[in-house]
């Protein structure tokens, strides 16, 4: 696959995963889980250069879906937990 196509796939990926927890008033817990691993395998197979384009929106959205899923799930749940592992290895 091209590097543009990638970039989209992951933005595609961003974008829903934002949508839903927006507007799901209870996110299903099992599609989380793969759905946040897809997108940390597809941001990190990205080469270095490709991520420091887009790293400040990645982080935003990030953000976002982490007080989302902070306020539909809790701080202990491990989609949660995973959202901040994934916002702390995107900054370093």
């Amino acid at each position: 696959m091209g590097i543009y196509r990638d970039v989209f796939d992951l933005a595609a990926k961003l974008g829903s995963l934002e949508g839903y927890l927006y507007e799901q008033p209870e996110a299903a817990p099992r599609y989380l889980q793969n759905w946040l691993g897809n997108i940390q395998r597809m941001y990190n197979a990205l080469p270095p250069q490709v991520q420091a384009e887009f790293q400040d929106r990645y982080l935003e959205v990030l953000g976002t879906a982490s007080e989302h899923l902070e306020k539909l799930v809790g701080a202990n749940d491990n989609n949660f937990l995973q959202v901040k592992q994934m916002l702390a290895e995107a900054k370093k």
